[in-house]
C-alpha cells in the first residue's frame, strides 16, 4: 500500500494534529477503562466493585450480582466452562457451604485474589466431586479470617464412579487450615491420574491427606497414579504430617518439599496398603520424620542422601544370595531403625535397635540376645541373655559353668564359678595378679532430661493426660524417687493449673485420655495474674514396689482451676531408682 504525499505547511500539518486531538481527547475522557471491561477467554467472569460482586458471560453481559461472593461463583460453576475469577477480597460469608466441581470445568483465579473463609469454618472450599473429569483450579490464594481456628479444608479430591481422574489442581496457596488437599475416598472406585503442581500450603495441621474411610482399598479401587509436581508445605508447631497416608499404587513425588518441620512432626507418612510409590528429589524424607508402611517404595532424594528402595516385611533373599554394598564414607550401606521395645512379630534371626537400652538386639533360639558393644570378637553359642551391655576388651568366654575373663594383654586371667549371686548385679572386676577380692555392687538405673514436644492444653476442670512422659526400668531395688518440673500457662487471667504424677506398667496414653495410676502425694496448682501468664513449677515423689526389669511410663495430668485452658510446657524429668 502507497501512503499519498501531502503537500503543506508546517503550520497546516500543526492545525491537522491538533485537530485530531480534539477529536480523541473527549472520547478517552468520557469512556475511562474499568476492570469490569476487561475481555479474557471465558465463559463467565466474576469480579468485584465497592462491596458487590458481578458475574457476566464473555460478550459483558452481567448474569448475576450479590453482595455473597459465593452466590455468583457458585452460580457460574453450575453453568461449567471457563470461569475467570478476577482479582480482589472474596469474602465468604457465614451461609457459605463449599464450592462442588464438576466435569470439564476450569476455574481460574487472579494471582491478586483471595477467597476469605469465616473463621471458625469446618467445611471444605472448593470439592472436585465423584466421578469428575478434566476440571482445572488454579491460582489465587485461600486463606481463613482471623482469628485462625484451621477447622476447614482447602481442596477434596473425591472418588466416586467410575472414576474422578485427569484433574488439575495448579499455582494456589493455601494458608491456616487443617487439612491443604484431602484425597477423599469415602466413595467407592478411583481417583487416579490427577496432578497437584506448584502449589503451597502455609501452616495446615496436615497438608495433603488420604482418607481410606469407605471402599477404597488393596490397589483395586483407590488412589492410583496421581503425580504431585513441587508442592510445598511451610510447617509449624501446629502440623502434625506433611504428607499423610500416601495410599494405594504409583503415586509419585517430584521436587516436593515440607518445610521447617518441628522434631514432633512427620514430613511424609506412607500408608500399609501403597505400593509404588515414588519420591524424587525435594524434601520429605528426613530421618525421624519419614514412615514408610508400605511395598517397593522408591526413593531418590539427594537432600537428605536417601537413595533405597524399599520392599515389604516378607520378602526373602533366595539362597546364596549376597547384598554388597560399596564403601562409602558419608553414608552407612544397613541402617536398622531403632524402637523403644521389641518388635511384636519377632522370630529367629531378626536383629533389632533398641533405643532404651541403647543396643543392638537379635533373636535367637526363642531367646532375646543383646550384642556387644566395644568388643573386636564375639561368638554367642546357645542360650545368651544379657540385661544391660557387656563390654568387653579383653576376651570372654563361658564354659562348664563359669565365666573366664581375660584383660585385653592376655596376662591376666579372672575364673568367676557359680553362685547364688542375687540378679540384676553389677560385677565389678578390677586388672589384677594374684588373689584378689570381687567386689558386687549394687546398680540403680536412672532418667533425665526434657521432652520433646509439649502436650496440647486442656480446658477439662478434672485432670487428663498430658502425653508428654518419661520412662524408667528399675533393675535392683525397685525404688524411684521423681523429680517434675516445667511451666504452665492458662488463658483466662486469675484461673490456673492442677499437675499431678501418674505412673504405668504399660504404654502410657496419649494427650487427652482419662488418668492411669496416681502418685501418692499432693498436687500442685498454679493460678495466673494475666492471661496466658507463665508459671514455673516443679513436683516432687517417691514410687515403692516397682518390678525389677518391667519397663514404667511416668507422666502428668493437667487440669484447669477455675476455666480457661491449661498447658503445660518445658517437661524436665529426673527418675533415679534408690
Amino acid at each position: 500500500m502507497q501512503i499519498p504525499h501531502i503537500a503543506c505547511s508546517n503550520d497546516r500539518l500543526l492545525v491537522l494534529v491538533l485537530a485530531m486531538l480534539v477529536a480523541v481527547l473527549p472520547a478517552l475522557e468520557t469512556n475511562p477503562v474499568h476492570a469490569d471491561d476487561v475481555v479474557v477467554p471465558s465463559t463467565d467472569i466474576i469480579y468485584v466493585n465497592g462491596t458487590t460482586y458481578f458475574e457476566k458471560d464473555s460478550a459483558n453481559n452481567v448474569l448475576m450480582s450479590s453482595t455473597n461472593p459465593e452466590d455468583v461463583i457458585s452460580d457460574a460453576i453450575k453453568r461449567a466452562g471457563n470461569i475467570y475469577i478476577g482479582a480482589g477480597m472474596y469474602d465468604l460469608s457465614n451461609n457459605f457451604a463449599g464450592f462442588v466441581v464438576g466435569s470439564k470445568t476450569q476455574i481460574n483465579l487472579d494471582s491478586d485474589t483471595m477467597l476469605l473463609v469465616p473463621s471458625g469454618y469446618n467445611g471444605f472450599v472448593f470439592k472436585i466431586g465423584g466421578s469428575s473429569i478434566f476440571s482445572t483450579i488454579q491460582g489465587g490464594q485461600i486463606a481463613e479470617k482471623q482469628p485462625v481456628q484451621k477447622h476447614w479444608t482447602g481442596i477434596i479430591i473425591q472418588a466416586g464412579m467410575p472414576t474422578t481422574a485427569w484433574n488439575t489442581i495448579n499455582n494456589i496457596q493455601i494458608e491456616d487450615p487443617h487439612v491443604g488437599i484431602l484425597f477423599d475416598g469415602t466413595h467407592n472406585n478411583y481417583v487416579t491420574t490427577n496432578l497437584i503442581s506448584n502449589t503451597m500450603i502455609d501452616r495446615p495441621v496436615r497438608g495433603i491427606d488420604f482418607n481410606y474411610t469407605g471402599y477404597v482399598c488393596c490397589t483395586q479401587d483407590g488412589f492410583n497414579y496421581n503425580t504431585f509436581y513441587k508442592v510445598d508445605i511451610q510447617s509449624n508447631a501446629d502440623t502434625a504430617v506433611g504428607f499423610n497416608n500416601i495410599g494405594n499404587a504409583r503415586n509419585e513425588f517430584y521436587d516436593s518439599k515440607v518445610w521447617d518441620s518441628t522434631p514432633g512432626t512427620i514430613e511424609t507418612r506412607i500408608g500399609p496398603d501403597a505400593t509404588n510409590t515414588v519420591i524424587f528429589g525435594g524434601k520429605m524424607t528426613e530421618p525421624g520424620k519419614f514412615v514408610d508402611l508400605g511395598s517397593n517404595t522408591v526413593i531418590d532424594d539427594s537432600i537428605t542422601g536417601m537413595r533405597a528402595v524399599h520392599y515389604d516385611g516378607n520378602s526373602t533373599w533366595s539362597a546364596n544370595s549376597k547384598l554388597t554394598f560399596t564403601p562409602n564414607s558419608n553414608f552407612a550401606g544397613v541402617n536398622i531403625g531403632c524402637t523403644t521395645g521389641p518388635p511384636a512379630n519377632l522370630i529367629d534371626g531378626d536383629i533389632w535397635c533398641d533405643y532404651n537400652s541403647n543396643s543392638l538386639r537379635a533373636r535367637i533360639g526363642g531367646s532375646t540376645l543383646t550384642a556387644i558393644m566395644g568388643s573386636n570378637n564375639n561368638v554367642f553359642a546357645k542360650t545368651n541373655t544379657f540385661d544391660g551391655i557387656l563390654n568387653a576388651e579383653g576376651t570372654v568366654k563361658v564354659s562348664a559353668n563359669k565365666l573366664l575373663i581375660r584383660n585385653p594383654s592376655d596376662t591376666y586371667a579372672t575364673s568367676i564359678q557359680n553362685s547364688d549371686q542375687a540378679a540384676n548385679n553389677t560385677l565389678t572386676i578390677p586388672l589384677f595378679a594374684g588373689s584378689k577380692t570381687l567386689e558386687l555392687v549394687p546398680a540403680f538405673n536412672s532418667t533425665t532430661g526434657q521432652q520433646d514436644g509439649n502436650g496440647t492444653g486442656t480446658a477439662t476442670l478434672s485432670p487428663v493426660m498430658d502425653g508428654v512422659y518419661a520412662t524408667l526400668v528399675p533393675i535392683t531395688s525397685g525404688n524411684a524417687a521423681i523429680t517434675v518440673s516445667g511451666d504452665a500457662q492458662n488463658s483466662v487471667a486469675g484461673d490456673g493449673c492442677r499437675v499431678d504424677i501418674r505412673y504405668s506398667a504399660g504404654m502410657m496414653r496419649e494427650n487427652g485420655a482419662a488418668p492411669v495410676t496416681p502418685v501418692a502425694g499432693v498436687n500442685i496448682k498454679t493460678s495466673s495474674a494475666t492471661a496466658d501468664q507463665t508459671i514455673p513449677w516443679s513436683r516432687s515423689a517417691d514410687v515403692t514396689g516397682l518390678v525389677g526389669g518391667t519397663r514404667y511410663y511416668f507422666d502428668l495430668t493437667q487440669a484447669a482451676v477455675g476455666g480457661g485452658t491449661c498447658t503445660l510446657t518445658n517437661v524436665y524429668w529426673t527418675i533415679h531408682e534408690y
